[in-house]
């Protein structure tokens, strides 16, 4: 990897997940039903993205003790490779090791929220401009597709069927824009919000206004009017940013 991408990802690892020590630490460790592990290569990683997925999800929740020795009762392996997914975690800003008291689940400050959602918004928009570039018709029908699977969710109120579709378009643009170092960039942006998607779509009228926000941004893509693309990418990404701030937190939050 080039001195400069190394550079982003330190960035973009660096940014939010150094400020542990506000969230109120819960050191009775939360009953997580973890799924064994069968052995075998890439154990590890495999670790790595069970305990990632429940923090993902919601099931660890900011604050939440992990405790190397239950866990690997829990899945079935020794402390070791718990340890080593346990630093990765670590790197990528999801835990947090506190001198003294241990591993935490990390919460994400709201000021760490919407830089990250800024940098989203960022990539978004220069993934829709770059997409508009290349983009064939036959594209464009793969992308209306979608847009028509999340009018129909959103119709039906089903948050985790439209959250995804949200992502499956994401990822068709940038897979349109053949932009690779992108798509890694914006991956760990997205996990670093994904825990906050389903929370801000189940709001007021939330999910009817991203809808209108997704569509469009598929109309000026469609248009091939890459300012307008780049432009409605980034309001996305504040108008989720304010939604949270309005429905999700309360009163005085400095850690979501």
């Amino acid at each position: 990897m080039c001195r400069n991408m190394r550079l982003m990802y330190n960035i973009i690892n660096h940014i939010s997940f150094k400020e542990g020590k506000r969230i109120k630490l819960n050191t009775n460790t939360k009953i997580v039903k973890l799924e064994k592990i069968h052995r075998g290569h890439l154990l590890n990683q495999k670790i790595y993205k069970i305990i990632k997925s429940q923090i993902l999800e919601g099931n660890l929740e900011p604050g939440t003790k992990l405790v190397g020795e239950k866990l690997a009762e829990q899945m079935g392996v020794s402390r070791t490779p718990i340890r080593e997914a346990i630093k990765w975690l670590a790197v990528e800003g999801f835990v947090n090791n506190i001198t003294g008291h241990g591993t935490f689940v990390n919460g994400v400050s709201i000021k760490d929220l919407k830089e990250v959602l800024q940098v989203r918004g960022v990539l978004e928009g220069l993934a829709a401009k770059l997409a508009i570039e290349v983009i064939k018709d036959e594209q464009i029908k793969e992308l209306e597709k979608i847009i028509k699977e999340m009018d129909y969710n959103a119709k039906e109120k089903n948050l985790s069927a439209f959250s995804g579709c949200s992502q499956k378009l994401q990822e068709l643009i940038i897979d349109i824009s053949g932009n690779s170092q992108l798509k890694k960039i914006r991956k760990i942006i997205c996990d670093q919000t994904h825990r906050y998607r389903i929370r801000s779509l189940s709001s007021p009228k939330r999910l009817e206004h991203s809808f209108k926000e997704h569509k469009d941004i598929f109309e000026a893509i469609k248009n091939r009017d890459p300012e307008m693309a780049d432009k409605l990418s980034k309001q996305h990404t504040e108008n989720v940013f304010q939604n949270i701030l309005a429905h999700v937190t309360t009163k005085g939050d400095e850690k979501l």
